[in-house]
């Protein structure tokens, strides 16, 4: 499983104008969804942590927004 960064526009177009603290915490709390999302799908019922069906996810800087699938 993995991520990506969707934008209205580009990638670039946000990593140039967010702060970079703001970047890190949104790739770090991206990865936790992942690995998440990967224990989830492994385990099936047995997991009982969160499940990253999608939200929005407050981090130093700002927040984001995410979809599950």
């Amino acid at each position: 499983m993995s991520w990506a960064w969707e934008y209205a526009f580009g990638a670039e177009e946000a990593a140039r104008t967010a702060p970079p603290v703001f970047l890190t915490a949104v790739e770090r709390k991206a990865a936790e969804l992942v690995r998440a999302a990967e224990a989830q799908y492994l385990h099936g019922r047995a997991y009982s942590e969160g499940d990253p069906r999608g939200g929005d996810i407050a981090v130093p800087g700002g927040m984001f927004t995410y979809l599950g699938f």
